[in-house]
């Protein structure tokens, strides 16, 4: 039997040694993989994101002048593109904007311009209409006193008394139409006033039948009132009052047609 004994120490020594240098080269690997990560990921990914959001940032303060700037071949190249584009694509509507709101004041501006001439036109409208139902009135109540003196003289024909009455008859028409311009000028200038009083329907009722009887004659119309006796009096403007009626009369005598009967009723109601 032949034992052979061989010294180890030196293998040993380079197995160590070799497992120092790995173990060595290793941790260096390691070390540099982690170094150019970063890199990597501060460079070429969060340097183009940080840069965005510094041309988002100001943006958002109104500097629509700046644009994004990365160039580095990939898809944050492409994203950067897009995003001028979209920033190009906002100037425009933002200048479109302005032009539009431009265009708005100027036709607010006009519109007020417009308003105020309507204003100025009204108030001269109502000037004119109250001024000329007040210089009209004048004469036309000197027609109607002419001709309420006429009618009392004994001199006068029938045939003449008709023509006074029918003078009569339009005069009362005209200045009842100039009152009611006068009544409109009123209203719209907001100084129309209702003056309040006690009224008798009866005497109301039979001043407009001897008032729009020669009207009623004339289409042979029956035209009569029936009034209650004991009808309280009413408190109204005698004068408003007394333009509804002759509105609604002049109105029934005109659409009724001829020979027929037109009849005004009134029942007893509470003051009011």
């Amino acid at each position: 039997m032949i034992r052979i004994r061989m010294p180890t120490k030196t293998i040993d020594d380079g197995v160590h040694r070799n497992r120092a240098i790995l173990a060595t080269a290793a941790i260096a690997t390691a070390i540099l993989i982690m170094v150019g990560s970063w890199i990597i990921v501060r460079y070429i990914i969060v340097k183009p994101v940080k840069h965005l959001k510094e041309v988002s940032d100001a943006i958002s303060a109104g500097e629509l002048n700046v644009r994004s700037e990365i160039q580095t071949g990939d898809e944050f190249e492409d994203l950067s593109h897009a995003f001028n584009r979209m920033l190009r694509h906002l100037v425009s509507m933002q200048d479109q904007w302005r032009k539009v709101n431009a265009d708005l004041d100027r036709k607010v501006d006009e519109l007020a311009q417009t308003n105020l001439a309507l204003f100025e036109s009204n108030k001269l409208k109502g000037d004119f209409l109250a001024t000329m139902s007040h210089e009209l009135r004048t004469p036309l109540n000197s027609i109607l006193g002419f001709s309420d003196v006429l009618l009392s003289s004994d001199a006068l024909t029938e045939k003449q008394r008709r023509w006074v009455s029918n003078i009569q008859t339009s005069g009362q028409k005209l200045l009842a139409l100039i009152n009611d311009i006068l009544d409109l000028a009123k209203i719209e200038s907001g100084k129309m006033q209702i003056r309040l009083e006690n009224i008798n329907l009866h005497d109301v009722f039979e001043g407009l039948l001897n008032m729009f009887r020669p009207l009623a004659e004339k289409k042979n119309i029956d035209m009569r009132t029936q009034i209650e006796p004991d009808i309280p009096l009413l408190r109204q403007d005698h004068t408003k009052l007394q333009q509804i009626l002759q509105n609604l009369m002049s109105n029934a005598i005109k659409f009724t047609p001829e020979g027929a009967e037109s009849c005004s009723r009134r029942r007893p109601t509470r003051n009011s």
